[in-house]
C-alpha cells in the first residue's frame, strides 16, 4: 500500500471538531501493535475503504480483533452506498461483520486509544480516499466504561453476517437489480434474522429525524435534511412513497424504539419537559447538542409518532404542555 502513515503519536484533541483528513489521520495514528482491538460501526461500508485501513493497521503491526457492523439495507446495497464486497473482504481475512438495519451512525473505536464518532461513513468519500471527498465533520473522545458498553450493544443488537445468511442476500441483491423497484425491501426470509429486538441505551444526533415528519411534502428534493431523513428509513423517493412502508420502518427506527422503552420502568405518561431531560441524558454525542436542539430533535419525532404510532401513543396538549401517554 502506498502512503501509509505508521507514527501512534497519542491526540490530545479530544472534544475538537475535525474534517475528513485529520479523521482519517487520527486513526492511522490510534492503530498499532500495542492496539488491543478495533470496532469500525458505519451506516455505510465499502471494500476499497476498509481495505485502506486494514492494510495500513496490519502495516502498523495490528493484530487483534476488528468488528465491523453497517446498516445494509437493501437500498443501501443497491445504490452503492455500501457493497457487498466488503463482507467477502471481511470472511477474508477474518473479521467479524455485523448488520443492523436500523443503525445510522458513525462510531469508530480504538481500544485504548479512543473513540472517533461523526458524520464519516466508512467510505471512500467519507474518509477523503479519493478527489471527490465529502466534507465530514468528526469529534473524538476518551474510552470509559459506559462508551465501551455503549457499543458493546451495538453489536448485541445485530446480527452477524455467515456465508449462508450472505448467499440469501447476496441472491436478493441481484434479484431487485433487475426488478428495480421504487422502495425495495429484504423479503421476509431475510427480515426474520435481521430483525432483533433492540435495547436502546443510548442514541447519537444522526439516529434522530432531522425533519418533522408534516415537513417532508414541503421540504425541497435536495435538502439535507430531507435526504438524512429518507435514508433514516432507507427510501430513496420521495414522491413514491407508501404510506404504510414509512410506518412499518418508522416503528423500527432507533428513536421510535427508544421512545416506547422509556415507558417500560416508568409511568404511563411522560411532559415534553421530561421526555427532552431523558433524551439530553441519552444523547451520546461529544459535545452534547444544546438543549433547544434536543427540544427540535424530540418535537421531530413526536410528530412522526403522531402519524405513524397511534396504535402505540396518543400526544396531546393540556396546560399548553405536550403530553406523551402510552396506549395501554
Amino acid at each position: 500500500m502506498n502512503n501509509l502513515i505508521t507514527s501512534t503519536t497519542s491526540n490530545n484533541n479530544d472534544g475538537i471538531l475535525i474534517d475528513s483528513e485529520k479523521s482519517k489521520k487520527w486513526l492511522l495514528d490510534s492503530v498499532s501493535n500495542e492496539t488491543q482491538s478495533v470496532d469500525f460501526c458505519s451506516a455505510f461500508i465499502t471494500v476499497g475503504s476498509l481495505r485502506f485501513f486494514y492494510e495500513s493497521f496490519c502495516h502498523n503491526g495490528f493484530s487483534g480483533p476488528l468488528r465491523l457492523l453497517a446498516r445494509w439495507q437493501l437500498t443501501d446495497l443497491l445504490t452503492g452506498s455500501s457493497d457487498l464486497e466488503s463482507y467477502e473482504f471481511a470472511k477474508k481475512n477474518g473479521l467479524r461483520f455485523y448488520v443492523n438495519q436500523d443503525f445510522h451512525g458513525k462510531v469508530y473505536s480504538v481500544d485504548p486509544a479512543g473513540i472517533l464518532i461523526g458524520s464519516a461513513n466508512l467510505t471512500c468519500a467519507g474518509f477523503a480516499l479519493k478527489q471527490n471527498k465529502n466534507g465530514e465533520v468528526c469529534v473524538t473522545t476518551q474510552k470509559s466504561q459506559v462508551n465501551n458498553n455503549f457499543v458493546d450493544n451495538l453489536f448485541v443488537n445485530a446480527t452477524e453476517i455467515d456465508d449462508k445468511k450472505f448467499i440469501l442476500m447476496k441472491d436478493a441483491f441481484e434479484l431487485n437489480k433487475k426488478i428495480k423497484n421504487a422502495n425495495p425491501s429484504w423479503p421476509d426470509e431475510i427480515l426474520n434474522f435481521l430483525t432483533k429486538e433492540q435495547k436502546v441505551d443510548g442514541l447519537i444526533v444522526d439516529e434522530m429525524f432531522h425533519l418533522r415528519y408534516s415537513e417532508i411534502s414541503h421540504a425541497a428534493p435536495a435538502t439535507l435534511e430531507l435526504i438524512h431523513d429518507m435514508s433514516l428509513l432507507g427510501l430513496t423517493d420521495i414522491e413514491k412513497l407508501d404510506s404504510e412502508l414509512v410506518k412499518s420502518r418508522f416503528l423500527r427506527s432507533k428513536s421510535f424504539l427508544w421512545l416506547i422503552q422509556k415507558f417500560n420502568n416508568g409511568p404511563g405518561y411522560f411532559y415534553f419537559g421530561e421526555l427532552t431531560g431523558m433524551l439530553h441524558d441519552d444523547i451520546i454525542d461529544d459535545p452534547v447538542p444544546y438543549r433547544k436542539d434536543i427540544k427540535g430533535l424530540l418535537q421531530n419525532l413526536l410528530d412522526w409518532s403522531e402519524e405513524f404510532a397511534k396504535d402505540f401513543v396518543t400526544i396531546d396538549r393540556p396546560n399548553h404542555s405536550q403530553r406523551v401517554t402510552k396506549v395501554i
